[in-house]
């Protein structure tokens, strides 16, 4: 049984009886001379923990699609990709799967395999727009890769092949995974929804005020993730950061000046991320922040922060 019969024998299994199984196809395969990496992409609507369109591919599991190794029985990139999003049980219109999922999940397709990404459960996602595209509209920025629990790997006679289910992300829950806490997005996520459906409206909670409290973990984060990083003989060091949409410019420069430039990792630009975001949600956001830190007489470290915001 080749890879994509496989994948379609899971399909045709999971749709709900007397459910319609919804399926977008090709003019062109990749054998053909096409470039679109998914040769089919199915949906149909399951009324699992909530309402919502379950989407399946096939086609990065073709062992024709990627570079193998000699010898190798991988089943291509050895995984497809799975997307649950939630669908509006009142709306009595809402009877055909929405097609922007697919447009999506094709321009998702050609990058993995133009990039030769290599994707697995717990890995995340950051989009260059919202996950829509803008139509329609959400606040949701990226992905983050499960294992679909409704979908146990199959195998075919190139191997085994794993569903990775995309759950869609906020730029705050985005923000925490580049900052190191992946797995508990994962556990917040989960508890929200055990299938991982997505839901377009949801965003990141919205407060009266900056949780002050909130704002003091994340500037002892941030200079956890900086000391590591310092150059030898370093007594102190500054940080100045502006926020542009989604992208952040950080400068920075430690005492007494060394020879190579003093670099903040990704880390540290994810929490200063969260710091600008932190604002933004309690209705202040900030033109730019600045961040001192010195080394005390006993050894330890002192930070002050300065804030700037727009006229």
């Amino acid at each position: 049984m080749t890879a994509f019969e496989s994948v379609e024998e899971r399909v045709q299994e999971a749709c709900p009886l007397g459910a319609k199984l919804f399926k977008w196809g090709l003019r062109k395969t990749w054998a053909e001379g096409g470039e679109d990496p998914f040769e089919k992409i199915w949906a149909y609507a399951s009324d699992e923990e909530k309402p919502h369109w379950h989407y399946i591919t096939t086609g990065l599991a073709d062992p024709a699609k990627v570079d193998e190794e000699a010898g190798s029985t991988g089943s291509g990139c050895g995984y497809e990709l799975t997307f649950r999003l939630l669908r509006d049980s009142q709306d009595e219109e809402e009877t055909e799967a929405p097609t922007w999922p697919v447009m999506k999940l094709q321009e998702m397709g050609w990058g993995i395999l133009k990039s030769h990404m290599s994707l697995d459960a717990g890995h995340y996602l950051r989009r260059r727009s919202v996950i829509t595209g803008g139509e329609p509209s959400t606040e949701l920025q990226g992905y983050y890769l499960v294992k679909d629990p409704g979908f146990a790997p199959t195998t075919c006679a190139s191997g085994e092949i794993a569903f990775l289910q995309l759950i869609g992300l906020t730029d705050e829950e985005l923000a925490r995974c580049e900052a190191g806490e992946p797995d508990q997005v994962e556990a917040d996520l989960r508890q929200e929804s055990p299938l991982g459906i997505t839901d377009l409206d949801r965003t990141s909670p919205a407060c009266d005020e900056v949780d002050l409290l909130r704002l003091g973990e994340l500037q002892k984060a941030l200079m956890g993730h900086c000391l590591p990083s310092l150059p030898p003989e370093t007594t102190s060091f500054s940080l100045s950061a502006t926020k542009d949409g989604a992208v952040l410019e950080v400068e920075a420069e430690v005492q007494p000046k060394p020879t190579e430039p003093f670099m903040v990792g990704s880390r540290a630009e994810a929490t200063l991320r969260r710091i600008f975001l932190l604002y933004e949600a309690a209705g202040t956001p900030l033109a730019g922040l600045t961040a001192e830190v010195k080394l005390t007489a006993d050894g330890s470290w002192s930070q002050a922060m300065e804030f700037t915001y727009p006229d």
